[in-house]
């Protein structure tokens, strides 16, 4: 059986002519069919379905109707079904329609890429405007804040067992430094069997990291004689400059799924903050790379470009996202 259940905020979302909407399919590839509705509403539909709990559900119901926080797709519904052995599947997701310019990797993608153009195309004798970055930068510290503001929302006691913070254990810093130090062996053993497939202008630094694997992992084990701080919170889990839109200036928060190589168990497991401002750390990392790599004609420019394209060569205020208390702030 199937079967719709609206959340509060449905009927001030979907509006009273709620059935009477346009329907369309946004250009664009999915891995879940989507239908646009009136450009009020989006429909999620799951192509492939799972028994158990939904991480994107869940959190998409908390955000929405228990916490309330603004920067992200409220849900309007849910579409379930139920089978004859009593076991229920989600069929797909009723959220409000976002109106964007696009997300946050494209935005910063472009921004670089117009810097690292004029850069590249301008006189060496050329000064940089005073402040050339800081529209980018205000961007960027709003995105700060809203990730703050994302995990002071999922670190509030509610009294859902699966929401509440819990402590930071020595077990489960133990597991994230074990974990840790298994993904750093695996991409040292890569990158050592794929040194000559890396191009001649990376190999250095390919070189470089190689020569200080055994002090990177040295650092990480002893990162066990270290005190536990912190609290374990739901998390985004999958975050990344894809993963937020752009909109007025500010910034939505979307895809709740979590990361799609994991289990449902992994997905829902409460973990420390810093995993998702790592990741979106990493993000800006690959966009810093991405825009060297479309701009740069020939070696030579990526090496000249490189350091203008480094957001840690912006002045001190960008980027500066850090830990405080459980979450992010902007500085």
């Amino acid at each position: 059986m199937q079967q719709f259940r609206p959340t509060a905020a449905f009927a001030q979302l979907a509006g009273a002519d709620f059935a009477s909407l346009p329907a369309a399919r946004p250009q664009g590839s999915s891995s879940n069919t989507v239908v646009v509705m009136g450009e009020r509403l989006i429909l999620k539909g799951y192509r492939r379905l799972r028994d158990g709990a939904s991480p994107e559900l869940e959190m998409g119901l908390h955000l929405t109707e228990v916490v309330r926080f603004a920067n992200c797709a409220p849900l309007a519904g849910v579409l379930e079904y139920t089978g004859n052995d009593g076991r229920t599947k989600l069929l797909g997701m009723l959220q409000a329609y976002v109106a964007n310019q696009g997300d946050g990797w494209t935005y910063a993608l472009e921004y670089l890429r117009r810097y690292l153009e004029v850069h590249r195309t301008a006189p060496a004798t050329d000064a940089l405007p005073v402040n050339a970055h800081e529209a980018f930068l205000v961007m960027i510290r709003t995105l700060a804040k809203r990730t703050a503001e994302l995990h002071a929302a999922l670190a509030t006691r509610t009294g859902k067992a699966d929401f509440d913070p819990e402590p930071l254990s020595r077990a489960a810093f133990d597991g994230y430094r074990q974990r840790a130090l298994g993904e750093a062996r695996a991409a040292l053993a890569l990158l050592k069997s794929s040194i000559e497939q890396i191009p001649a202008a990376d190999r250095d630094k390919a070189n470089e990291v190689q020569a200080h694997q055994d002090r990177m992992l040295a650092r990480l084990e002893a990162a066990a004689s270290e005190d536990t701080q912190g609290q374990k919170i739901r998390i985004h889990g999958d975050y990344h400059l894809g993963q937020v839109l752009v909109t007025r200036n500010d910034f939505v928060i979307v895809d709740f799924e979590g990361e799609p190589g994991h289990t449902i168990e992994q997905r829902r497991a409460k973990q420390s903050p810093l995993r998702d401002v790592a990741g979106m750390l990493r993000s800006f990392s690959y966009v810093e790379h991405s825009a060297l790599r479309s701009v740069a004609h020939d070696e030579v420019e990526f090496a000249k470009l490189g350091p203008q394209a480094d957001p840690t060569a912006m002045p001190p205020t960008a980027l500066s996202l850090r830990s405080s208390g459980g979450t992010v702030q902007c500085r």
